[in-house]
């Protein structure tokens, strides 16, 4: 990429030409200026890495560097493309089958093996230390963990629930840099954060450095106003969550790829939602049981009667019988929970809890004293 070109600057422009340039640029082709324009936004992105390389000197001197090199190979071919085409070209004298001499041959060997091909080798098994360092491997994002509030009748049914999650994403006009304007390979689209391109050297395909975002700058560009230079907004997203029936109390549910971005082209991190069942006000539940008390007067104990029990659905009525005694248990069949599997559901026990009275007429205490002294 020829940055000074992107400014329109010549070779010899300094530091102070350069920035002018940038300011120019940079207003002109800035994202505020032009919403929704990928042009305008790719030019924005390719003056900020060209000013992020040629205003710094050490970045500027590596850059030209290779620039020159790239311009004296890029002569060098265009020389040998011309002599080859002159060389097919050219009209010859012998009509006759002769053979090439030996002397030929290795005049051809040693063109073959001239500056492209010995260059080809050097590129492809060559890699210096500085390109090794900046070649960004790809991160997995962070994975987040949250609580998902159910009832106990969801327990039972089970369903879908809609989830809000707060995400940390990267900063779109930032690129997660926290400043407009800086280079950073997570927001760069030539390597889409993998930090390496892979570049055609004949018939193979040799991975490179990316050029584009190989200068990990983060003390250049403007303030980011959008995330406040912490290259990282909040943004909440509602996730659908699916709990089967009969779900434990504490269950974590993974949700792959619902965390946090990755960067560098990583992997998005997972959603962890762990499962918290509600207290319900009269049902406590005991594997896939449901437990629940009915309280009555001793008298109906004594006496027998007809009372309506509370389960998730609806009203039941149970037969208390006569003589019934404190802390008895009722079952009702099917009525508690179902197992995860699927293959089974509790019941609901019901225990009898005896209200007795705390006070008492003199007449019912002389009915008492009565019953007392004639036993059954």
């Amino acid at each position: 990429m020829d940055y000074y070109k992107i400014l329109g600057l010549s070779t010899s422009a300094t530091l102070g030409q350069i920035k002018k340039a940038f300011r120019r640029f940079a207003i002109e082709f800035h994202p505020d200026k032009n919403p929704n324009n990928p042009i305008a936004e790719d030019k924005f992105q390719r003056v900020s890495e060209a000013y992020a390389v040629l205003s710094n000197p050490e970045k500027r001197a590596k850059y030209d560097r290779s620039y020159t090199v790239a311009q004296d190979r890029a002569e060098q071919r265009s020389a040998r493309e011309s002599q080859q085409s002159f060389t097919r070209t050219k009209p010859t004298s012998k009509t006759n089958n002769e053979s090439p001499t030996p002397a030929a041959h290795s005049k051809e060997r040693r063109n073959f093996s001239g500056t492209s091909f010995s260059d080809f080798f050097t590129d492809f098994f060559t890699e210096s230390e500085d390109q090794k360092t900046k070649i960004k491997r790809p991160i997995r994002g962070e994975s987040i963990q949250q609580i998902l509030e159910i009832d106990l009748k969801d327990v039972m049914q089970g369903g879908q629930f809609m989830v809000p999650v707060t995400i940390q994403e990267i900063c779109i006009r930032c690129n997660g840099v926290g400043r407009q304007g800086a280079i950073d390979s997570r927001g760069c689209r030539r390597c889409a954060g993998t930090g390496t391109i892979e570049v055609q050297m004949g018939n193979v395909d040799v991975k490179r450095v990316c050029p584009s975002c190989c200068y990990n700058i983060d003390d250049k560009g403007i303030p980011c106003f959008n995330c406040r230079e912490t290259g990282r907004i909040e943004k909440t997203h509602t996730i659908m969550a699916t709990v089967k029936p009969g779900v434990k109390d504490g269950t974590r549910l993974r949700m792959l790829g619902k965390g946090e971005p990755g960067v560098y082209g990583g992997p998005n991190g997972d959603l962890f939602l762990k499962v918290w069942v509600r207290e319900h006000p009269y049902l406590v539940r005991r594997g896939n049981n449901l437990h629940s008390e009915v309280e009555i007067d001793f008298i109906d104990a004594i006496l027998g009667n007809r009372v309506s029990v509370q389960t998730l659905d609806d009203l039941i009525p149970i037969d208390i019988p006569p003589g019934t005694q404190p802390n008895h248990e009722f079952k009702l069949t099917g009525k508690g929970l179902p197992n995860e599997e699927g293959t089974d559901i509790g019941d609901q026990i019901v225990t009898l809890r005896i209200k007795l009275p705390t006070e008492i007429s003199s007449y019912q205490v002389e009915l008492l004293q009565k019953f007392h002294l004639d036993p059954p």
